[in-house]
């Protein structure tokens, strides 16, 4: 009885803050299509973040900022960006193409989601995965078949500098 009167008060408010939500985005969609119409450029000055608060009342409008930048050899990039290396290949291969790909950062490890595909410190066994090919590798470490209907798998990779120095690079978008 206490779950079904905390549930009643609170679906009430999850429609009108739905229905509120969903109009803001109607909103930021209708700027959108106003800039693309007039072959503008779409600049974030246009849009807005915003906080509703419905108990409050309360509406606060801000600007947007941009995603932190990030650099490794000179190259800049945000979390939205991917390295894109087009398959298939050998996991050694991979790792080579990486690092040309970087300028020269040596690869230390290799995952893909919680599944760590290479390490610099793992075993002999271990590295018997560098000769397979990726897709055959993933499904090795994870245990789980790679679906038919994917067409890329995402892999991050820790490298570092001919400093030893560890660099953070962008996630690699391996496309099958």
């Amino acid at each position: 009885m206490q779950t079904k009167q905390i549930a009643g008060r609170i679906i009430p408010a999850l429609a009108t803050t739905t229905a509120l939500v969903a109009g803001l985005v109607g909103i930021e969609l209708y700027k959108v299509i106003d800039m693309r119409s007039f072959s503008k450029e779409v600049s974030s000055e246009r849009m807005k973040c915003g906080f509703v608060n419905l108990a409050l009342p309360l509406y606060a409008f801000s600007e947007p900022i941009g995603a932190p930048k990030k650099k490794y050899n000179d190259k800049e990039f945000t979390l939205w960006d991917r390295i894109e290396i087009k398959g298939p290949m050998k996991l050694q291969e991979l790792i080579d193409k990486i690092t040309e790909v970087t300028g020269g950062l040596e690869v230390a490890m290799l995952s893909s989601g919680v599944s760590l595909l290479y390490a610099f410190f793992q075993s002999a066994k271990a590295r018997e995965r560098l000769a397979m090919d990726v897709t055959d590798a993933v499904e090795h470490v994870s245990h789980t078949k790679v679906p038919t209907y994917r067409r890329s798998i995402v892999l991050e990779a820790a490298c570092s500098d001919e400093n030893g120095d560890d660099v953070e690079i962008p996630y690699i978008k391996y496309n099958l």
